[in-house]
């Protein structure tokens, strides 16, 4: 039958070009007078493959139409189970299998195995498939077969995600390992680790792959990786200690220098992460000493080797000699190494830590926080805490604070009920359209907290307002609003976010000296339940004052607010620049044939690269390690 499909096919793709749904009807009548309508469908996609005109995308080509009509073909035939049963045989199974994978396409595996039934296959022909395609070297095409159908553990992480790592399927690499992190992407994670360590265990097994890309074994590509696969699949960091230790040893330096020249900590969370960061590594406790001893501050080096116990004869000199005036620091308290009150310095909080801030860490105390919000405020703060993620792990809220005019209920996700107590926060709270949430750069908060509750359903948060973008929209186009000269300091003193504005509007920035606190640790010290109160205290303060403001130029502010939620006050921001814009000559260029189009694409644009291949444009795509300056005939 191969001269009729042949005919067919060219009668198809004429009809498929007028786009008027002739084919379909076509193709319905076609596979009613077909023998066997698997063999001849597929014979038929494979001579199309080659001349069909695609319009976008697979899903609208017309082989995966003609696949797609398959199914619907044989599901609204009376006898299609007895039909599929009759006609699909091992041999038709493995024909469309090999099919797919000459498409080299996910998509296209996907629909084969539904449309013909590939699960029908014996494990032990998949695998010799999937042992031939390694022997052939086609890694992508085994690892489609390996996902698709779950043959993982038939499989060491050299033989398939390494070679894909080398070949830059990283999109590949992904799937493989999701939903296998405790197995896979741990051993994966083991495996670079190694490579980190000896790079001439990953250049032996390069050698032998198909245009591989050596340069993701760099180490610093490695590193990169690694962390993007620690944080992104929530991978234990133990699968890692090379890399995770070489990380440290890199924060260490970054939070010294914090430290000793920006000031940029308390003395307690200044403890707090270094302890996490040093952990158990010896190596890191005596480099933490002589840096601190760099930095001039040789009473600081005593306390933490005799903190980390460190033998008198491996610590620096200037400190071999120092007694214990400088008391160690017991493990489980901080006393001995007080903070300095700065109070006078910042904005402090105006409420009272044992009437007004409300520690929330059980069923019954949350149930009468959301009866206290929902029956008396329409206007609250929100901001969250979690601990510091300087490195590969994810972030996941610690606290959530949640203030009105004249409380702040900290709530503890550590120790509630996630799910339970996510679900009653967002319906009667996030999603209430009667309260007002106020919240700086809130939208990664409201991330975070969808992400901690695992609230993927109903998660529709309303009436929300950020007080970052309404800060930026009102010092554009309210310019009589805040002296100058108030704005000029703030700039003059370097400040940033949340504690810019409150300087701006309430005088005195906020101290972002717990910031990087362990806030997992419990109970929080004083100081981080100040600081964590007054974060999302000062939200409402900083609304009051504005609205304070507006009323004395006898502006409508609850106007302008709902106004701003509902976007109707961005068109000014596209005002100006058209007004900027006003008289300047308007550029165009001629519309040109794609097949004309030709340019030149760096490693950052690889995507748009390929996309622009696609659609049948001469790309150069130019890996990090070419030479930029190309000349194309």
């Amino acid at each position: 039958m191969s001269g009729d499909v042949e005919a067919f096919a060219r009668l198809l793709q004429q009809s498929f070009t007028r786009q008027d749904g002739s084919h379909l009807i076509q193709l319905d009548q076609w596979m009613a007078t077909s023998t066997n309508v698997y063999t001849d469908v597929l014979s038929l996609v494979s001579h199309l493959s080659a001349t069909n005109p695609r319009l976008s995308g697979i899903k609208t080509s017309l082989p995966y139409i003609v696949v797609e009509r398959l199914q619907q073909y044989v599901n609204s035939c009376a006898n299609g189970s007895q039909m599929t049963a009759n006609l699909l045989t091992q041999t038709v199974c493995k024909n469309a299998l090999n099919f797919a994978l000459k498409k080299n396409n996910k998509t296209w595996v996907d629909i084969i195995v539904d449309v013909f039934h590939l699960q029908s296959l014996s494990r032990e022909d998949l695998l010799a498939i999937v042992r031939q395609l390694l022997f052939e070297k086609r890694f992508f095409d085994a690892s489609l077969i390996v996902v698709k159908f779950e043959l993982r553990d038939h499989f060491d992480v050299t033989e398939l995600l390494v070679p894909l790592l080398f070949q830059d399927k990283l999109t590949v690499v992904d799937d493989y390992i999701r939903g296998h992190e405790k197995t896979h992407g741990f051993e994966f994670l083991k495996f670079l680790d190694k490579c980190i360590v000896d790079r001439s265990i990953g250049d032996t097994i390069g050698q032998q792959i198909p245009n591989a890309r050596r340069d993701k074994m760099d180490p610093k590509m490695l590193t990169k990786l690694v962390a993007r696969l620690l944080k992104q699949h929530r991978i234990d960091e133990s699968a890692c200690p090379n890399i995770v230790s070489q990380r440290n040893g890199k924060q260490l330096k970054y939070l010294l220098y914090k430290r000793f020249i920006e000031g940029g900590f308390s003395d307690g969370s200044w403890r707090e992460i270094i302890i996490n960061t040093v952990a158990d590594n010896k190596e890191l406790h005596e480099e933490l000493i002589y840096q601190v001893v760099s930095y001039g501050d040789y009473n600081d080096a005593f306390k933490w080797a005799q903190h980390f116990d460190i033998p008198v004869d491996r610590r620096p000199h200037c400190i071999m000699n120092m007694t214990e005036s400088a008391a160690p620091v017991p493990t489980d308290s901080w006393d001995g190494w007080g903070d300095e009150d700065l109070t006078d310095n910042y904005h402090s909080l105006k409420l009272s830590l044992l009437d007004s801030v409300v520690w929330v860490n059980n069923d019954l105390k949350f149930g009468s926080f959301i009866k206290h919000i929902t029956e008396g405020y329409q206007m609250i703060g929100i901001d969250g805490e979690w601990p510091p993620s300087l490195g590969s792990n994810a972030q996941k809220l610690s606290i959530l604070q949640i203030a009105s005019c004249d409380s702040c209920h900290i709530i503890d996700i550590l120790n509630l009920n996630q799910s339970k107590m996510g679900t009653l926060f967002t319906e009667q709270i996030l999603n209430s359209k009667s309260i007002l949430k106020l919240g700086f750069g809130i939208h990664n908060d409201l991330s975070l907290i969808k992400e901690s509750f695992n609230m993927s359903a109903n998660f529709r948060p309303q009436n929300v307002l950020d007080l970052s973008k309404f800060m930026e929209y009102i010092l554009s186009e309210f310019t009589d609003l805040i002296a100058d000269t108030v704005i000029a300091e703030a700039r003059r003193k370097d400040l940033k976010g949340l504690s810019k504005t409150v300087f701006i509007l309430l005088g005195k920035a906020l101290n972002k000296s717990e910031q990087f606190s362990d806030w997992n640790r419990r109970p929080l010290r004083e100081d981080q339940v100040k600081y964590a109160a007054l974060d999302a205290f000062c939200l409402v303060e900083v609304f009051n004052k504005l609205k304070q403001l507006f009323e004395e130029k006898g502006y409508n502010f609850e106007e302008f607010v709902h106004n701003f939620i509902a976007g109707k006050l961005h068109k000014t921001n596209k005002q100006i620049k058209d007004k900027v814009n006003e008289g300047q000559p308007e550029i165009t260029y001629p519309p040109i044939n794609v097949k004309n189009f030709r340019c030149v694409c760096d490693t950052m644009l690889q995507g748009l690269g390929r996309y622009l291949r696609i659609c049948g444009a001469d790309v150069e795509i130019l890996e990090s390690t070419d030479n930029h300056d190309i000349r194309r005939a």
